[in-house]
């Protein structure tokens, strides 16, 4: 529960796994008064929209969608026809997300700054970069419940790789890593974001939650 009069959020989840409607989940992504603060709403932004992203490779959601749609258009200041961007619709069921944090610095008070020195090489890498025909030799760590952890045991060994394993309970499926080349085979080796860890990570984790079985 938290409440921001400022800022004009109410927050009140029940403990335990939700499934959100839109205002709920855009209270979701707002709220950053944690141990982390702007670096997990970053990480909650993230997960929102890739789990909005799944939904929407559904054909089921196209109708729901296509609704929500009519409604944001009157907002919108395009040239296109609402009939001529539903037509694209399908294409989104070949759409994967990669998603990354750029490097920040502390600003004054609460402001956290985009490092500069360290976004160009980042882009460069990101947007450039090839993925290694080979698994790359780094340390890979499996975390979640312990049938999703066979599953990507299973995944590695036709690999090659060797994963150590932490049972544990994960609420969003993700690879974290500060090594974009490591982290981009294994991304598109599980279909998952890749996300900058807060701390030091040695090598590779994969987090892998129930979201992937929803």
């Amino acid at each position: 529960r938290y409440t921001d009069r400022a800022a004009k959020l109410f927050i009140d989840f029940p403990a335990g796994r939700l499934h959100l409607n839109g205002e709920e989940a855009v209270k979701y992504m707002r709220f950053r008064h944690d141990a982390l603060g702007d670096y997990a709403r970053l990480d909650r932004i993230k997960g929102v929209v890739s789990q909005v992203l799944k939904k929407a490779q559904d054909p089921r959601t196209w109708p729901a969608l296509a609704l929500a749609l009519r409604e944001a258009w009157r907002e919108l200041d395009t040239d296109l026809s609402l009939d001529e961007v539903l037509a694209y619709l399908p294409g989104v069921q070949g759409l994967r997300l990669s998603v990354a944090t750029l490097p920040t610095r502390e600003g004054r008070g609460t402001f956290l700054l985009v490092d500069e020195e360290a976004r160009a090489q980042v882009l460069a890498q990101w947007m450039g970069m090839a993925l290694p025909s080979s698994p790359p030799q780094v340390p890979v760590r499996l975390k979640g419940e312990r049938s999703l952890i066979l599953w990507g045991q299973a995944l590695l060994a036709r690999e090659g790789i060797e994963a150590q394993v932490e049972e544990a309970e994960v609420a969003q499926s993700a690879v974290y890593t500060k090594d974009l080349e490591a982290g981009s085979y294994f991304a598109e080796l599980f279909h998952l974001p890749l996300l900058a860890p807060h701390g030091p990570v040695p090598g590779v984790v994969v987090e892998l939650g129930r979201d992937l079985v929803q």
